[in-house]
Order: C-alpha cells, then sequence, then structure tokens
C-alpha cells in the first residue's frame, strides 16, 4: 500500500488522493486482530477517518467481508450498538 500511496501522490490530483487516503483507512480494518474487536467498531464507527468518502454502513459491509468476521461479530456489535445493555 505503500508503494501505491507514493505513486497516487506522485499523480498530484488532489482528489485521487483524498479517496486512496480514505481506501488506505479502510484497508486498516482487515488489520486488526480478532481480539480487538472494540478497536474494530471504532475504525467502523470513526465517520472522520474516511474523510466523508464512505459512511459507516458502507465500512460495515467491508467488515463484513473479514474471513473471522462470524467470529467478531457479536464483540463488534456489541461496542458498537451497545447490544446486551440493560437499563434497570
Amino acid at each position: 500500500m505503500s508503494h501505491y500511496a507514493s505513486y497516487i501522490s506522485s499523480l498530484r490530483n488532489a482528489t485521487l488522493t483524498r479517496y486512496f487516503t480514505a481506501l488506505r483507512a479502510l484497508a486498516q480494518i482487515y488489520l486488526v486482530g480478532p481480539g480487538d474487536a472494540r478497536e474494530l467498531a471504532t475504525i467502523i464507527a470513526d465517520t472522520d477517518r474516511f474523510q466523508g468518502i464512505f459512511r459507516a454502513e458502507e465500512v460495515y459491509e467491508f467488515a463484513e467481508r473479514r474471513a473471522d468476521w462470524y467470529v467478531v461479530r457479536r464483540d463488534v456489535e456489541r461496542a458498537m450498538y451497545g447490544i446486551g445493555c440493560a437499563v434497570m
């Protein structure tokens, strides 16, 4: 990704650089380990990280494509939506 980033920045196209920066940030959801489900939920919900290019729903759809999604899904949804919380 770093080599692609240097190539994209050498093109000096501001729009393309912005899109590629958002794509690099999106790639981070595949690098987070299954033990860090809360961090994954934070990445998915943080819209500023993607500079408004990707919405949280779109990032969630990309996260669903992880090979270990069914392992981390419950923890990610619990961190994002507060599933499992009870108000007394």
